[in-house]
């Protein structure tokens, strides 16, 4: 109901009020909204015209369900209750509560539209880890010269016969080259990517074969790198992940024969610092491991797994 006038054509200049038009006035107040800091009650139904609207100018003013079953609904199909300026959003803003769907509601995207992680979502960084032993190649290095030359995939050397990838997870090498600075090589697809995000650091956990009466030193090291590849219009190209030492990362390992042969392990750590951006849509990304190699150098390494920290990530679109 709305408050209508008590005496619509209005009092003329000294007209009389009547008691009963009076206590009419009175009747009306104490049914009108109080617009002061105490606050009103609303037992009614409000019902907004075309144009009209309920307007939150000030800090801190809200409208809100405050019980069990009280709901803020948009009612009818194509209405909306939405953020419509930039910065603007809906949020649950205390510990348990919720935005949710139910009996077969729906969080529904626009195009281009995704769920985003806020600044300082520890969903941000995320560590992906992947078993070296169930997507490695053999490669052989066809360069005379220093590591990262020409490569082909080797159908001979370094094969794991005798112990099986796909079953304990890891390769293990059955071929060493004595040669200085020319081992051979093992690549490994990166298959847990996130598209978007910045791939910080990625580190190769594996284990030196026991026995070294002397552990190898400098360019004679394990070392690992991470390319790029993009091939377009039938032109491979590759890419760097990493801009200084030639794009290599060799183990810094400078202890003791006894140490390098411990059943603790051993790790190499590489940084990229450039092509780093994981652009799946355009590129293929893997790591190759070159294993120890000269005169100190021992078949049976076991490479065991890659672990990846991707940072920046905005969104969960590209999750693995």
């Amino acid at each position: 109901m709305s408050i209508t006038k008590i005496n619509p054509p209005g009092w003329p200049l000294g007209g009389e009020v009547t008691s009963a038009q009076f206590n009419a006035i009175d009747t009306k107040l104490i049914t009108a909204l109080d617009k002061t800091s105490a606050g009103d009650t609303l037992s009614g139904v409000v019902t907004v015209a075309a144009g009209g609207g309920l307007y939150m100018s000030g800090a801190n003013t809200y409208i809100q369900a405050a019980s069990a079953t009280a709901q803020i609904v948009a009612a009818v199909s194509g209405a909306v209750i939405g953020a419509t300026a930039s910065g603007a959003y809906v949020e649950a803003s205390t510990a348990g509560a919720k935005i949710r769907t139910r009996n077969g509601g729906r969080l529904e995207h626009g195009d281009n539209d995704y769920p985003n992680l806020a600044s300082g979502h520890s969903g941000r960084s995320r560590v992906l880890a992947q078993l070296w032993g169930m997507h490695c190649v053999p490669l052989i290095s066809t360069a005379t010269g220093a590591l990262g030359g020409q490569w082909t995939v080797n159908t001979t050397i370094g094969q794991p016969t005798t112990k099986q990838p796909m079953v304990n997870g890891y390769l293990q090498t059955e071929a060493v080259s004595t040669t200085a600075a020319q081992p051979y090589t093992y690549a490994c697809p990166l298959v847990k990517l996130v598209n978007g995000a910045t791939l910080s650091s990625v580190i190769v956990n594996f284990y030196p074969a026991a026995g070294h009466a002397a552990p190898p030193a400098g360019t004679d090291l394990p070392a690992i790198y991470v390319l790029r590849t993009q091939c377009t219009s039938g032109t491979l190209t590759q890419a760097h992940l990493k801009s200084t030492g030639s794009g290599l990362q060799y183990s810094t390992f400078s202890g003791t024969a006894g140490q390098w042969n411990s059943a603790s392990g051993q790790s190499i750590t590489y940084t990229p610092d450039q092509n780093n951006t994981i652009d799946t849509a355009t590129y293929d990304y893997f790591i190759v491991f070159a294993d120890e190699c000269g005169a100190n150098a021992i078949v049976g390494t076991q490479i065991l797994s890659v672990l990846m920290t991707y940072t920046n990530i905005l969104d969960m679109r590209s999750m693995p």
